[in-house]
């Protein structure tokens, strides 16, 4: 014990030296403060003497009261000093050392209080502040004392890194960002999958014209108090490793820097991080929108106002919100729902299916009713996808040997426009009241039989031989357009004319494999045609084919000499 108390006293000797014979140095100039004007991180760990304006992370192991100092050598000194708890509370003690020195009114009444008394002492401590928490705190004093600074930092729960900020300029100085009159983050919109928050400018930026900028972050636990805490549950809370050229050389000195080194590698050991946490700087704009979220769940959202120049931040209030759930319908067997996809849910919809037993086939039909570009399907069984596809107008889809359960649908448009999609399952393909069409939807046309009064027509089949044909044809060139409707065109006043309705069996001379030709007679020489080709399930509906546009030739005559 009394060895222990010697060393104690030994490096609290050697630390006040070191303090005296700067003070010594710097007290040749009028206007000067006792600090380094740059931070070295040797010279710390030896003296735990606080530089000025710049930000020092301190390490505060659990149950161990960890103290740096600062000097205040002029009385009346304006005094700033900030503490950043990241990973767990702490509990800080601010106190003052007084030394008597000429000036100090406050340090002789004491001081001649004391000889009065008896006890002379050479110096006393006071109380200046104390705290407990994981908040940021700053404590100012315009007019402080000249003395010693002790700052005592203690952890009770876990190891924790500690940012610590101190300044004496006589200037107005805002190393943090100021937080505005309301500090709290906005949520301006909430969908199934995106959420965008807002927050008020730092008036540090509009009022003392100092550049700052934004980081934003969103998580499932919790709101954060400051920004190191984020980073602390990113990357993990390790402390450093002391500096090899750091010490006296005493023999203590090496056993506790052994000590110290034992300590960081089992922390490195037990460090968690979390990598569910999104996080992203913004620059100087004051919104973000996080995207692909989970649907139906809280987040927090925190905002991070930083100063670019210190690297100094400061932390708005956060928000929490859950995002939306989609409406989700409940399909049944053998029955065509149609499927709105609205601004509202994310341009998306989700709906379920039951399947009670066991069936070698499930049969899909996804049909685009509304708007242009393709939609995206997906279908999945306890969250694992079994079918992801894109579909374009119309696609007949099918599973194998599909197992019971709940099947959830999810279907998705590209475009961000309100849109229309028919959706139709069942067990049985007969049941379907669509007919397969292939995947090629194209109809051509053959330029080498085209004559002045007659074209031919080209496509493929679809699978099903039972299926009836109609082809339509019309003079307005303005209806070559895309289908982007579910209801036949002629039911919205669309002129059009029917050619033919048949069927083509797969012995039919007009039909090569999968590929049927049909000739369209009775044409005026030299006019443009828009031609479509419908075809239409056994006691069923209708589907179409693209549309084409075809021109006759102008001179029968010419043609048919040269033929």
């Amino acid at each position: 014990m009394f060895l222990k108390s010697n060393m104690s006293s030994l490096v609290n000797c050697i630390v006040f030296v070191f303090i005296l014979c700067f003070m010594i140095e710097v007290s040749r100039e009028d206007n000067a403060n006792f600090f380094f004007k740059k931070f070295r991180p040797e010279v710390f760990y030896d003296n735990k003497v606080l530089p000025e304006d710049a930000e020092v992370r301190v390490f505060v192991f659990r149950d161990e009261v960890k103290k740096v100092f600062f000097l205040v050598e002029r009385e009346h000194s304006p005094l700033s000093l900030t503490i950043t708890p990241c990973s767990a509370p702490i509990q800080w003690k601010l106190s003052l050392r007084h030394f008597p020195v000429s000036g100090n009114q406050q340090g002789k009444d004491i001081q001649q209080n004391e000889i009065t008394s008896g006890d002379v002492a050479p110096s006393y401590s006071v109380l200046q502040a104390t705290y407990f928490g994981q908040e940021q705190r700053t404590y100012t004093n315009l007019n402080s004392y000249a003395g010693l600074y002790m700052l005592e930092m203690d952890s009770h729960g876990n190891d924790t890194s500690v940012k610590i900020f101190v300044s004496t300029k006589p200037e107005v100085h805002f190393p943090h960002p100021l937080l505005p009159s309301n500090p709290r983050v906005g949520i301006l919109k909430v969908r199934r999958n995106r959420v965008l928050i807002t927050w008020m400018i730092s008036p540090t930026e509009s009022e003392h014209n100092q550049v700052v900028e934004y980081c934003v972050s969103a998580n499932l636990r919790k709101s954060y108090k400051t920004q190191c805490e984020v980073d602390a549950d990113i990357n993990g809370d390790i402390p450093p490793t002391p500096p090899p050229w750091a010490g006296f050389g005493f023999w203590w000195e090496k056993l506790a820097r052994k000590k110290l080194l034992m300590k960081v590698r089992g922390i490195k050991k037990s460090v968690t991080v979390l990598d569910d946490i999104i996080y992203e700087c913004v620059g100087r704009k004051t919104w973000h929108m996080f995207r692909d979220l989970q649907e139906g769940t809280t987040y927090f959202f925190d905002v991070f106002s930083v100063n670019p120049v210190t690297n100094a931040s400061i932390a708005y209030l956060g928000a929490s919100t859950t995002t939306k759930v989609s409406k989700s319908g409940r399909i049944r067997d053998h029955s065509l729902t149609t499927l709105k996809l609205e601004e509202s849910d994310d341009f998306s919809s989700v709906s379920s299916y039951t399947l009670r037993q066991k069936t070698p086939v499930l049969y899909f039909f996804v049909r685009s009713c509304t708007g242009p570009g393709p939609v995206d399907f997906e279908v999945s069984l306890n969250r694992n996808v079994l079918l992801n596809t894109r579909v374009m107008s119309t696609e007949t889809l099918s599973i194998n040997d599909a197992l019971n359960g709940t099947y959830t649908f999810t279907v998705s448009s590209l475009v961000r426009q309100t849109r229309e999609v028919q959706l139709f399952v069942s067990r049985r393909y007969w049941k379907f009241p669509f007919p397969d069409l292939p995947k090629d939807k194209r109809i051509l046309v053959f330029d080498s039989l085209t004559t002045c009064d007659s074209v031919m027509l080209a496509w493929r089949a679809s699978s099903d031989d039972k299926v009836r044909y109609c082809i339509y044809q019309s003079n307005d060139t303005r209806n070559l357009m895309p289908l982007f409707t579910c209801e036949p065109k002629y039911e919205h006043g669309y002129n059009r004319e029917e050619v033919m309705c048949r069927r083509y069996n797969r012995y039919s001379r007009h039909r090569i494999q999968d590929l049927i030709m049909q000739k369209v007679k009775g044409l005026n020489p030299g006019n443009s045609y828009v031609f479509e080709v419908h075809v239409t399930k056994a006691r069923g509906n209708t589907l179409p084919y693209e549309q084409v546009l075809a021109t006759t030739r102008k001179h029968c005559t010419s043609y048919r000499r040269n033929r």
